[in-house]
């Protein structure tokens, strides 16, 4: 297979060394600028040149400004295209994107990674199989301190510092987001937000977004997502008719009771980070050859940023200037 990557940073890195992993070594870049590679893999500059090069699919990595211009043409173009989150920025790219996205004949993706983390799809197993009853609340909480990501580099210069390449706490972590609609189904318009700096981290995005709806399967649900917490914490509890279910995203276990069923706990220690992104990679070239439908798809993404701008629009947050 010939693949086209946009974007050549850390998550460019990786799906591409999963690829060549996965046995696929044709594989051309896309940057503006020619720096060249240390994989010494072919180069291209523009768009144009790289839709011209024949290819079976295109990964789509660029930093989150850039999605919608390079997904148009993509889509038009009519190649499959796995895409990273968020798929895109504001209403007018939502409205865009689902218009063309009907006359797109090609299997398209959305890379939500954590679809695929065992604890996510233990959960859903579990939640399927009646262990929990009837889902009335759910909670989302992830939580990272943002100078901690990479702490070699100025965590101010980064993607999620920066408000021109789409950065901030509602996109950069909307993973949450995709996991609340897996669990809970669709959102309502019954929402409450607070969205904005609670930190002083000294950037230009929102470090907190604290998102409460109820969705239209009556569950009351609430995401947390915040740039502040030491450490790392990542994790959600869902609280059924029959039992709880509480999930620790970063310790790789499972905890749980069941009226029926009683005290159940299940643990991962042997996951590796890199498996969800290379199963997912996984999945999408096996769908893209047999044809079949895939999940997550785009429609996913488009329906994750569809909320992410709908809570802003809820916003409560407002400074105290007293």
């Amino acid at each position: 297979m010939k693949v086209g990557v946009i974007g050549y940073g850390s998550i460019g890195k990786r799906h591409i060394n999963n690829l060549i992993n996965l046995g696929i070594k044709d594989i051309i870049l896309l940057r503006e600028l020619n720096r060249g590679n240390e994989l010494d893999l072919k180069e291209v500059f523009t768009i144009e040149d790289l839709l011209k090069e024949n290819i079976d699919f295109i990964i789509l990595s660029n930093p989150t400004s850039y999605h919608y211009k390079f997904l148009s043409l993509i889509i038009g173009a009519q190649i499959p295209v796995f895409a990273e989150k968020p798929l895109v920025l504001n209403e007018i790219e939502i409205v865009n994107l689902k218009h063309q996205l009907k006359d797109y004949k090609k299997v398209g993706m959305t890379a939500f990674n954590m679809r695929f983390h065992p604890c996510v799809k233990k959960a859903l197993e579990l939640v399927q199989f009646g262990y929990v009853g009837e889902i009335y609340q759910a909670r989302f909480f992830v939580g990272q301190y943002l100078p901690d990501w990479h702490p070699n580099t100025d965590y101010k210069k980064s993607y999620s510092a920066r408000i021109d390449l789409g950065g901030g706490v509602l996109m950069d972590l909307i993973h949450e987001i995709d996991l609340a609609y897996i669990f809970t189904g669709p959102s309502s318009e019954l929402m409450t937000t607070y969205i904005g700096q609670f930190g002083k981290l000294d950037i230009e995005t929102e470090d907190t977004a604290d998102i409460t709806y109820i969705s239209k399967n009556n569950i009351l649900v609430n995401i947390h997502l915040d740039y502040l917490n030491r450490g790392i914490k990542r994790d959600f509890q869902l609280y059924g008719s029959k039992g709880w279910v509480s999930v620790d995203l970063v310790e790789n276990n499972i905890k749980g009771y069941s009226s029926s069923d009683g005290t159940k706990e299940y643990s991962f220690k042997d996951f590796v980070r890199n498996q969800m992104y290379l199963e997912i990679l996984k999945t999408f070239i096996e769908c893209l050859k047999s044809g079949e439908s895939i999940n997550p798809d785009l429609v996913d993404g488009l329906r994750a940023s569809d909320l992410a701008v709908k809570a802003r629009k809820h916003n409560n947050f407002q400074i105290d200037e007293s």
